[in-house]
């Protein structure tokens, strides 16, 4: 006769990682999906860059619908300093959710941003 085994403290620990890690994952994709799916475009500024154990940050802060926004984006390309525009994708019922486009950035001279965005970046 198998004997079953009883749960542990260690058990109960791991089973708790794994829906936080599965609702974190769950959280990002549906962000995702709306930023995708309701999206608008603005011009941002990197602010300022910080390093973490594994990964290289920029922040950057941007205008959409009248208010200013600061957010952070986890960037690979080590290139992209303090003070540079790029485009930045919003959410356009919640501009706080953004990505910064590291591989858009802004060449010449922009006229005037709309107040919402734009609905497509501009060519």
């Amino acid at each position: 006769m198998k004997k079953i085994r009883s749960i542990t403290k260690t058990d109960i620990g791991f089973f708790i990682l794994l829906i936080a890690i599965a609702t974190i994952a769950i959280n990002s994709e549906i962000k995702r999906r709306n930023l995708k799916n309701n999206s608008s475009y603005t011009i941002g500024t990197t602010i300022k860059k910080s390093y973490s154990r594994w990964s290289t940050y920029i922040d950057y802060k941007y205008f959409a619908n009248g208010k200013a926004f600061v957010s952070s984006h986890m960037i690979k390309n080590d290139n992209i300093k303090k003070n540079q525009m790029y485009y930045v994708i919003f959410q356009s019922d919640k501009p706080q959710n953004s990505r910064l486009l590291t591989d858009k950035p802004v060449i010449g001279h922009v006229d005037s941003i709309p107040v919402g965005g734009w609905n497509e970046l501009p060519k």
